[in-house]
């Protein structure tokens, strides 16, 4: 039963993120119905991106999950990574695209600009992360064998 529930998750975030790509607008309410931020155009097709990366993935474990193939996907990914750090990279790339971009909020007035600083660098940060993970896995995809080595390379410079 929590195989499916997995399984409904990653359809839902799916759902929700190209809900969000195609509406292409996104108000963010905190818990007690306050808006926080108002985000419009491409800072919501990020976001929606980003969901239905993450949800693709979440979807596809559910989906192992509930045929019984998580022994053997586990070893296959072990040996070839690609997946996850194709779909992991991506999500992360598109959110922190989200987070440069920002809010309407943020860039009416110098002060909220000026607050929100630090998450626009987060998200710089995040966006160079995600693209080292997505050369990776494009690296794993299209040559295994070079990936193999660089990782066993990096495997002997670390002390034991």
């Amino acid at each position: 039963m929590v195989d499916f529930g997995i399984l409904l998750v990653g359809l839902a975030a799916v759902i929700m993120g190209i809900y969000h790509v195609v509406r292409r607008r996104y108000v963010a309410i905190d818990e007690i119905g306050s808006v926080i931020g108002t985000y419009r155009g491409a800072a919501v097709v990020c976001q929606g991106l980003s969901e239905a990366f993450a949800g693709a993935g979440i979807l596809t474990l559910g989906l192992v999950r509930v045929l019984g193939q998580t022994v053997a996907a586990a070893d296959w990914l072990a040996r070839r990574p690609w997946p996850i750090l194709l779909c992991g990279s991506l999500a992360a790339l598109f959110f922190g695209g989200f987070m440069m971009l920002g809010s309407r909020e943020q860039r009416q007035s110098r002060m909220w600009f000026m607050m929100s600083i630090p998450g626009r660098l987060l998200g710089l940060l995040l966006i160079v992360l995600a693209l080292g993970g997505l050369a990776l896995g494009l690296l794993d995809l299209v040559a295994p064998t070079q990936f193999d080595r660089g990782v066993g390379t990096v495997r002997a410079l670390l002390p034991r």
